[in-house]
């Protein structure tokens, strides 16, 4: 059944170049030509999930559940809905429930990446709530986090996002969350917002070599390097290794030199420049 589904979204829910109205009154319309199809009552549920229409999609999920009660497409909607609705308890059982049987391998995974996004939305909200101690905040985090490695552990294809969205909630815990930033590197490569993020998790724990050591593999598979050596630059002045400091941003400044004017002129090069410049005043004065 959930083949059956994801053809008649990709079909109803998905034309090219069509808006909210139109993608709804495609599915309305094949809906009334045959009403019983759960296919298509769960593609237009999803078309309005997907543009935030919580009763509307709860309203054709209803009618689903009365068609197929148990069925694994309804379970997983249903659980996506209750997640929207920041209904975050309700969602992680539906989400076990559909878990406990047997399932096929893209199912699971499907079920796996709600999850772990359903553990995920109740640490923010947690977070954001004064009555929850820091203690459970800290348990719901650990338990998120688990619900990341397994998803990346199962999947042949992980994405960069969720290992950072782990090391974000192994905050509490920075060598573990380096660790598992070095296993994302080690498995999908170089990703820059990996490895900014382990060099920013290396700086607070005072491991600046490791940090430098971090940012110069951006530096070395990158043309331009004086993005790169302007932030060695700031992480060495940070760290009191003002030497270290004034070498790279004094070589930042002579990649910046080399630029096309044109290149230099804009926003972003005016604003790093700045960077450059006041980090050598700055060496100047100390």
């Amino acid at each position: 059944m959930l083949a059956h589904y994801l053809l008649a979204f990709f079909l109803l829910a998905c034309p090219p170049h069509e808006g909210k109205h139109e993608q709804i009154e495609a599915a309305t319309e094949a809906l009334e030509l045959a009403p019983q199809n759960l296919g298509l009552r769960l593609a237009r549920a999803e078309v309005y999930l997907l543009h935030d229409e919580l009763q509307a999609c709860a309203d054709d999920l209803q009618l689903a559940e009365e068609l197929a009660a148990g069925d694994l497409a309804v379970q997983l909607l249903r659980a996506r809905l209750q997640l929207a609705q920041k209904q975050y308890t309700t969602c992680l059982r539906s989400i076990d429930q559909v878990l406990a049987a047997d399932l096929e391998q893209s199912t699971r995974l499907i079920a796996l990446r709600l999850r772990a996004a359903c553990l995920t939305a109740f640490v923010d909200s947690a977070a954001a709530t004064e009555a929850i101690t820091a203690k459970a905040t800290a348990a719901q985090m650990v338990a998120a986090a688990e619900a990341w490695s397994v998803l990346i552990a199962a999947h042949p294809q992980p994405q960069p996002d969720w290992y950072l969205t782990r090391a974000n909630l192994q905050a509490h815990s920075p060598r573990l969350a380096i660790l598992g930033l070095g296993q994302g590197l080690e498995r999908l490569g170089n990703v820059v917002s990996l490895l900014l993020r382990a060099s920013e998790l290396e700086e607070q724990l005072g491991l600046t070599d490791a940090a430098v050591a971090r940012l110069q593999i951006l530096a070395d598979q990158s043309v331009r390097k004086e993005t790169w050596l302007t932030r060695q630059g700031a992480v060495f002045q940070r760290a009191g290794r003002m030497e270290q400091a004034r070498d790279y941003f004094e070589r930042a400044l002579s990649a910046w030199q080399q630029l096309p004017e044109k290149r230099r002129n804009t926003f972003s090069m005016q604003q790093l420049l700045s960077e450059i410049t006041t980090g050598l005043e700055v060496l100047q004065n100390a």
